[in-house]
């Protein structure tokens, strides 16, 4: 499902997986380094994060454009602008598959919260993990759909983890390390396939 094309985001087949592993590579290297949250779950909530976008691609087909120039003129993030025309946002869906799956809380948490971090109810490293995560992947362009760089970024995410805006470009070149060894992987199975 990752490897679909998702017209309604304007992201080509594989793009979807490019940015999940990116994030999951992300959120596996940011819980190395703050020792906050269990790298497998990191690495797994990094691979859902954007399960919602799955659902919602058939909504917004078509409708990218407007929406975007909302974001634009009404100086909102993408998500807020899903949630204004839809009623719910790609977060919410995907949280709301993710228990419908049974999958432990702090994961759907992590999900439903990834574009939000302040909203969740508790901190929850885990929600800040994936966050910052997605953030660092958006920034490098890996699956960048049509909603493109239109998220709000928090800063508070990187204080909660005990990071520094400083750190950002350590973190990066670690993720564009972690990414290329996974992506490898991933190619290396897929030929012996």
């Amino acid at each position: 499902w990752l490897n679909r094309a998702l017209p309604g985001y304007e992201l080509g087949p594989e793009q979807m997986f490019c940015h999940s592993l990116a994030v999951a590579a992300g959120a596996q290297v940011i819980a190395d380094q703050t020792g906050r949250v269990n790298r497998d779950d990191a690495f797994t909530v990094g691979l859902l994060h954007n399960v919602g976008k799955l659902a919602m691609s058939v909504l917004l087909e078509n409708k990218l454009p407007q929406m975007s120039l909302i974001c634009e003129k009404g100086a909102m993030s993408f998500d807020e602008v899903e949630r204004r025309v839809f009623g719910h946002d790609h977060a919410t869906i995907g949280a709301t598959l993710a228990e419908t799956w049974n999958l432990p809380k702090p994961l759907v948490k992590a999900i439903r919260y990834h574009h939000s971090p302040d909203q969740c109810d508790e901190f929850m490293p885990l929600v800040d993990t994936v966050h910052v995560a997605d953030f660092i992947a958006m920034s490098l362009g890996y699956g960048l759909g049509g909603d493109g760089l239109q998220y709000a970024f928090c800063v508070n995410s990187l204080e909660r983890l005990g990071l520094s805006t400083e750190s950002m470009d350590d973190l990066a070149s670690r993720v564009i390390e972690t990414y290329d060894r996974y992506e490898l992987m991933f190619q290396n199975k897929a030929i012996a396939a």
